[in-house]
């Protein structure tokens, strides 16, 4: 489900989209690009790496990304990219999904992120 609701989410905001995780027939597992890509999108004047996630898994996703593909994503941002962590979860009692955006950035120390107060 992410993965469908980030492609329709970039999809209303205009932005291409596509595919960076590839299937591995030995291991029978998909496997990210550089360890953390599942989409790559262009939105005219970016390109943006997407992690897309539940919600659950958001943490987990964000600390990946920091330590242990820290080289990756750093040369990803230096590169000119942007990074996303793209989290969705369904509310209690309700149909609605929602969704939480999280933004991989350098720091003066190195890698941080934030997240999108609007």
């Amino acid at each position: 489900m992410p993965t469908k609701k980030t492609r329709e989410l970039a999809a209303k905001r205009g932005w291409l989209i596509d595919t960076a995780e590839h299937f591995n027939t030995f291991t029978q597992r998909k496997t990210d690009m550089f360890g953390f890509i599942d989409l790559v999108a262009l939105d005219g004047n970016n390109v943006i790496a997407i992690q897309a996630t539940s919600g659950s898994n958001c943490a987990a996703r964000v600390k990946k990304i920091l330590e242990d593909r820290e080289d990756e994503a750093t040369r990803w941002l230096q590169s000119g990219g942007r990074i996303l962590v793209i989290a969705w979860r369904k509310l209690k009692g309700q149909r609605s999904i929602q969704f939480r955006e999280i933004e991989i950035v350098l720091t003066p120390s190195g890698l941080g992120w934030r997240e999108d107060e609007s």
